[in-house]
């Protein structure tokens, strides 16, 4: 016998022991009511009418409880024995708190004392989990079936979405723990269905104060300018975990790209799952990020890739132009040399930090290049010994320069020029392509948008799109534990995480403190000062009496078609993706075995050895 039915057993052992105990020993009587010290409410006029009652429904046949259809009670008392991990008066002590909970009026009290199976539903709140009346839910909000939550739940729930960036596992350990913390009696009841945690998390992300919070957030930064200059990156890594979908397949209705937009400041406009890169992406990405004020305010767009994003003018009617990140080019060297920084690197940030230095002229849109030329006969390197800080506080005026600058550095370094990346790019490969006159009329580009910047403002602009990488580092951090999970995921994950970070990039912009604070010290207090019933109570109507069972099973909350549709289209992609998931892991891998020179001298000893040929090794 398994460990849980061991357990199970000795429960139900204990409840038969003490109904016997009640049989033997009935509880007296008040006002000639005799009541059930197992039932909430329930009473009888008579002594023997009692234990008839307790012997026909209170047996194990029927789980010791009269709530038949819903089996409330017994659900509390399994919660109540799991929490405890204890035995005694089980039964009589999740009646008494039923009564609690429910507390009726007279009027509803004389009904409820007359049946033996009352409807009840489970309603969450800030103080735990609760069995109410279907009538007492009216200023509650429904989710589905029997479960619903109020105002003071959604404000707990959408401080720990915000502090942990979305993820269900946390935010509900986050939950019992606060539970238990206002002793509640079943800190688990409603919460251990993996399903049924996402639509919590969904419904209070799609509450209209939560949304008025974000759009408020973003209205805000729109009006401190945030919005005049934004950056541009995307990132396949993060979504690699979603299931049904091969990785980098990029096809019709998959999402692989992860888009993220930021502003002047470092203000996190969205992260926008798309199908890939390019140019209708992007767009929808913005469209998906900013709304339509936030973006006619954009002047310049950074971006990694220009050309790509070049041609946006739907989207951001009063753009000026794009420019590119002048820290691209260092990353993708470093690449070459596992990530690390060297005397390469450092000498091309040193020229790059150049187009940092902010430049009045033309703007460059994608028209004919005027290109300079590579002197691949020079064979020595001019002196690099230079005042690097007036230098590079000078820009560039001529593309000529910026290709010599180059190829001094690769004739400085040529033992490095034959280093590769992890697509196959050599050194001088990516020196070469990233001295040509596009990416040269791109990156004086962002010396134009700094020219046209306050000093103020060009001091908070960071260079690039490097704070956009250091943001999908941190995001994938946090999704870092997560194997697997579903299209549907995602979506909370972004939001929680974007919402947070748009709470504190506004602490920390707008409302200045005497010294500096850290980003989760600012979110520690900003979800605190949430959990204090940060959303406003769902209604404010009156209880309605229940006299009969027609009005105790009456809805009381309309149901959504178009939330009812959602779910089952939501239910049904799930499924389908499953499948394909699981049909793509039966498939065969061939692996591919790569040649070397291991292999070969492992065939040399199987022949020396057998006299026989040696067997093919697979070619990759």
């Amino acid at each position: 016998m398994a460990a849980e039915e061991e357990v199970e057993q000795q429960l139900v052992e204990a409840i038969s022991q003490e109904v016997a105990l009640e049989l033997s020993t009935p509880s007296g009587n008040s006002a000639n009511k005799f009541r059930c010290c197992f039932c909430p409410f329930r009473s009888c006029g008579r002594a023997d009418r009692l234990g008839k009652h307790i012997r026909k429904f209170h047996a194990k046949e029927r789980l010791f409880t009269a709530n038949g259809r819903t089996q409330a009670q017994w659900n509390l008392v399994l919660a109540m024995f799991e929490q405890e991990q204890a035995t005694g008066n089980f039964l009589q002590r999740s009646a008494a708190q039923l009564q609690q909970w429910i507390a009726p009026d007279p009027l509803t009290l004389a009904y409820l004392s007359k049946h033996n199976d009352i409807d009840v539903v489970l309603l969450l709140t800030s103080q735990g989990p609760t069995y109410v009346l279907k009538a007492q839910t009216v200023n509650s909000r429904r989710l589905h079936k029997n479960l619903y939550y109020d105002h003071s739940f959604a404000s707990l729930l959408l401080s720990l979405m915000l502090q942990h960036a979305g993820k269900s596992e946390p935010v509900f350990n986050g939950v019992v723990h606060h539970f238990v913390q206002q002793q509640s009696p079943c800190v688990l009841l409603g919460l251990r269905n993996r399903l049924t945690r996402r639509r919590l998390m969904e419904d209070v992300a799609g509450l209209p104060c939560v949304q008025s919070l974000r759009e408020g957030l973003v209205d805000t930064c729109t009006r401190q300018g945030e919005w005049h200059v934004v950056t541009h990156d995307a990132t396949f890594k993060s979504l690699f975990s979603i299931l049904g979908q091969e990785k980098m397949g990029q096809k019709d209705g998959e999402v692989h790209a992860l888009h993220s937009v930021l502003g002047r400041s470092g203000a996190l406009a969205g992260l926008t799952p798309q199908r890939t890169e390019g140019l209708a992406c992007f767009q929808a990405a913005c469209e998906g990020a900013l709304p339509r004020s936030a973006r006619e305010t954009t002047k310049w767009i950074f971006s990694d890739t220009p050309a790509s994003v070049e041609g946006c003018r739907r989207c951001f009617p009063n753009l000026v132009g794009v420019a590119e990140d002048p820290l691209h080019l260092v990353f993708r060297v470093e690449a070459c040399f596992g990530e690390r920084r060297t005397a390469l690197s450092r000498d091309v940030l040193r020229l790059q930090k150049k187009f940092a230095a902010p430049e009045l002229g033309p703007i460059y849109n994608g028209g004919p290049p005027e290109p300079g030329r590579w002197c691949g006969q020079r064979k020595r390197a001019r002196a690099l010994e230079r005042d690097w800080e007036c230098y590079c506080a000078q820009p560039y005026q001529r593309h000529q320069d910026y290709v010599d600058d180059i190829l001094d550095i690769c004739l400085t370094y040529p033992s490095d020029m034959s280093r590769k990346d992890s697509r196959g790019k050599t050194t001088k490969q990516i020196l070469i392509a990233g001295a040509s006159f596009q990416h040269f009329a791109y990156l004086l580009n962002g010396s134009r948008a700094r020219a046209s910047l306050s000093d103020s403002d060009r001091k908070l602009l960071s260079m690039g799109t490097a704070a956009n990488e250091a943001l999908h580092q941190q995001f994938n951090a946090t999704q870092r534990p997560v194997i697997q999970q579903h299209r549907e995921s995602v979506d909370v994950v972004l939001f929680s995480f974007t919402l947070a970070k748009l709470l504190a990039h506004q602490s920390a912009a707008y409302w200045p403190t005497v010294s500096q604070r850290s980003q989760s010290l600012l979110l520690s207090m900003i979800t605190g000062h949430l959990r204090r019933e940060f959303c406003p109570a769902f209604a404010k109507n009156p209880v309605a009496v229940v006299r009969n069972r027609r009005l105790a099973r009456a809805p009381v909350h309309r149901q959504n078609p178009a939330a009812a549709r959602a779910a089952a289209d939501r239910a049904a992609g799930q499924s389908e993706r499953w499948a394909t998931h699981v049909a793509a892991r039966k498939v065969r891998r061939r692996w591919i075995l790569k040649r070397t020179v291991f292999t070969k001298k492992k065939q040399k000893r199987q022949r020396r050895g057998s006299g026989k040929s040696p067997v093919p090794m697979p070619q990759g």
